[in-house]
């Protein structure tokens, strides 16, 4: 009778050691994060949707941008709902994507806008940027969630629309962010200092492909690649169909040259993102995390993610022949069937050799971990589960007890 309560015991642990095991052997790594409105998606190497990192918005509200810190292992994810203007944070170990804290709100955009914030970024050290369409510029304390107000001291930036830090090794840590003018749009840097200097680093004219009337200066995304290079999108659309948006490389302070004369008629590009991907042979074929610097471009009407090469080889050799496609026109579809695709965001990979405009060290925000009296249940069916083999447990070791006396 021992041997038997002991063998059942046992058997107990190995299930919940195999189920443990199985979960490993099933783990994914993902290369990419989307986020839709309606869902969170994450991708592995190949663009295929991994099923365990999907996750769906809460009832009225839209999954509009994100942010993603930590390690291949350990990806922190940060959602931002722009129409029940909150932060979320969840954990993706590879076999899971689950919440880590409670909901953080930010402040609504107070000129009516429903999209707010617009678009999210981290800072080298952790602090959460927002931007809205009424101007606002928001930095959250990495460590007490605290918001401050960045607008530079000379000037307004009304119609923000994309944000980006340069986190790039070496980089200034400036803010750039896209503004919306109907009929032109800019670009424009500051310091991320309270009432500093805003600088315009570019001017959109009516540079406008496809049919007209067109709603040009429609600036979305932001971006920079490995040499600093600054590229953002404008998602222009029109009366006679909606592929007429295109991707600006700043060239002095101008939309000019670059992927603007290589990418054009692209249907909605919204978010943008650097790293890197392509391939060295020259070829143009699309991979994450190869030896190429590569945009990750996001078209919101086609509801799909593209690669597109810069030409720069991120072991130095530069532009040319057999160098990471030796231009800028190479564009790869790697992701098909995302749904309206508004934001964008590159996994860490832990070496830092994927992502350029961001960072593999950034921690994230610590904020929301701090509430842990607000933090969400576990689910009905863990709880369950749980109290069913604690149940079992507390009775067979009663049950062995109780024989072990008789003995």
């Amino acid at each position: 009778m021992k041997r038997e309560l002991n063998v059942c015991l046992w058997a107990l642990g190995c299930v919940a050691a195999a189920t443990l095991g199985a979960g490993r052997a099933n783990a994914a790594t993902v290369y990419l994060w989307t986020a839709n409105g309606s869902t969170i998606k994450g991708y592995d190497a190949s663009g295929t949707a991994v099923a365990q990192a999907t996750l769906n918005a809460p009832a009225g509200g839209n999954y509009f941008s994100l942010a993603v810190s930590g390690t291949a292992a350990s990806q922190n994810v940060f959602v931002a709902d722009s129409q029940l203007h909150t932060l979320s944070e969840f954990n993706w170990n590879g076999t899971a994507l689950t919440p880590t804290g409670p909901s953080f709100a930010f402040a609504p955009d107070p000129s009516g806008g429903a999209i707010s914030p617009q678009e999210i970024a981290l800072d080298k050290t952790g602090n959460l940027w927002t931007v809205s369409l009424d101007g606002q510029i928001e930095m959250y304390s990495a460590t007490t969630g605290a918001g401050t107000a960045m607008q530079p001291a000379n000037g307004g930036l009304a119609g923000a629309r994309g944000i980006m830090i340069d986190n790039r090794s070496g980089g200034t840590g400036n803010v750039y962010v896209t503004v919306v003018g109907y009929g032109t749009g800019f670009v424009d840097m500051f310091a991320p200092t309270q009432n500093s200097t805003l600088t315009r680093v570019s001017t959109l004219g009516a540079m406008t492909v496809g049919t007209t009337p067109v709603e040009t200066g429609q600036l979305r995304g932001v971006t920079e690649d490995s040499a600093g290079n600054i590229f953002y999108a404008d998602s222009t659309w029109g009366a006679g169909g909606t592929d007429n948006g295109y991707i600006c490389e700043v060239v002095g302070t101008t939309c000019s040259g670059g992927l603007n004369s290589g990418l054009s008629a692209l249907n909605g590009p919204n978010e943008l993102i650097s790293g890197a991907g392509g391939d060295a042979s020259g070829s143009g074929t699309g991979t994450f995390g190869t030896g190429c610097d590569v945009l990750f471009e996001a078209n919101y009407f086609a509801g799909t993610v593209n690669e597109i090469s810069t030409g720069l080889n991120l072991s130095g050799q530069g532009q040319g022949p057999n160098k990471c496609g030796g231009g800028n026109t190479n564009v790869t579809t790697l992701i098909s069937g995302a749904g309206l695709v508004t934001g964008i965001a590159l996994a860490p990979t832990g070496t830092g050799a994927l992502t350029i405009s961001g960072n593999d060290s950034i921690a994230g925000p610590t904020f929301l971990e701090a509430l842990p009296a607000d933090a969400p249940e576990p689910g009905t069916w863990v709880l369950a589960v749980s109290a069913l083999l604690i149940a079992a447990g507390v009775k067979l070791r009663r049950k062995a007890a109780r024989l072990n006396s008789e003995a």
